[in-house]
């Protein structure tokens, strides 16, 4: 059921970006915000720039969909170690950055502020890692263009809000944009479990997920059995109820993401209501909360209650 559940996100996706996901309903929250005037230094915002939260956010959640396919290979080939953990743990980052960007409970100008400070350390990582290639004619034209684009991205957003500060050590991550900054990832997780009202920490979630991602010692390699008469042997012992617990939250973190769009533009879809459906079916204990467009822009500034996270436990590990 795990690999089920995972490959199906991609099909999910498709079909319901087919059917018109980002067609801004009557009524809907996306509506709202796309109908109103932002104003900065310059001037009032272009459309686009006014629409880059839901922009980046799709963009996020169809490459967490591509993740999640991903995983269910990894599944279905019987890599169910350090390869899948490493694959969830990178769609689980899609999916809190895609909810950061499009956090109902900020106004829709902070919303753009996030988007923004992506795109901000985007260039500017992306500038470091080219300044360190060798200095041989192709890299040198590379790191000018990134330049370039981190000096004119600069430009762009002081005529877009009122105040943008950058670190003094450079540090993107330290970027202010109107007393916004950039959220780490254990502060997006934790912001997305609050809003979904699950009880746990996302914050620890991500760090078991990294402790899973990472190369690490014995101590914290799931897994290994220790031979008591020699205590250089090891057997690695597949857990399946991990294994699932994974797979669960990659599912379910999807389901999130994809709803976030979905109600943020209004739009109902008959794939996404048979899909919640066989997910509370297939994963027992987890409960999916049909969450309606109206609902959403009805409490905009408040996340609709709602959770489908299963056992936050997903570390642990079953001897069998």
């Amino acid at each position: 059921m795990a690999f089920w559940a995972l490959k199906s996100c991609r099909e999910v996706f498709l079909s319901i970006y087919g059917e018109g996901l980002l067609t801004a309903q009557p009524g809907s929250a996306a509506a709202r915000d796309f109908a109103a005037t932002e104003v900065g230094p310059a001037g009032e915002w272009p459309a686009e720039f006014n629409q880059l939260p839901r922009y980046l956010s799709a963009k996020l959640v169809r490459q967490q969909a591509d993740l999640c396919a991903g995983a269910a290979l990894l599944i279905e080939a019987g890599e169910v170690s350090e390869p899948l953990h490493s694959v969830l743990r990178t769609g689980f980052e899609f999916a809190i950055r895609a909810f950061w960007v499009l956090d109902p409970s900020v106004s829709h100008r902070e919303r753009c502020a996030r988007a923004a400070l992506a795109e901000v350390v985007s260039t500017e990582m992306t500038r470091r890692a080219a300044s360190k290639l060798p200095d041989t004619p192709e890299p040198r034209v590379t790191r000018i263009k990134f330049r370039a684009n981190a000096k004119a991205q600069k430009e762009r957003l002081r005529k877009l809000f009122a105040s943008v500060e950058g670190a003094p050590d450079g540090d993107p991550l330290k970027w202010t944009i109107e007393g916004t900054r950039y959220s780490t990832w254990t502060d997006a997780a934790d912001r997305w479990t609050d809003a979904e009202k699950t009880g746990v920490s996302g914050g620890a979630m991500y760090d078991q997920l990294s402790i899973l991602a990472h190369p690490q010692g014995y101590a914290a390699t799931v897994g290994l059995i220790q031979d008591p008469e020699d205590g250089t042997r090891f057997t690695r012992v597949i857990d399946p109820v991990r294994v699932t617990k994974v797979a669960r939250l990659g599912a379910q973190s999807f389901y999130s993401s994809v709803t976030l769009l979905t109600n943020y533009h209004g739009f109902k879809s008959k794939h996404v209501a048979a899909w919640e459906e066989e997910l509370g079916q297939h994963f027992l204990g987890s409960s999916v909360h049909k969450r309606s467009a109206a609902e959403f822009a009805r409490t905009i500034d408040q996340r609709p209650s709602a959770s489908i996270m299963g056992d936050p436990n997903i570390a642990a590990d079953r001897r069998t």
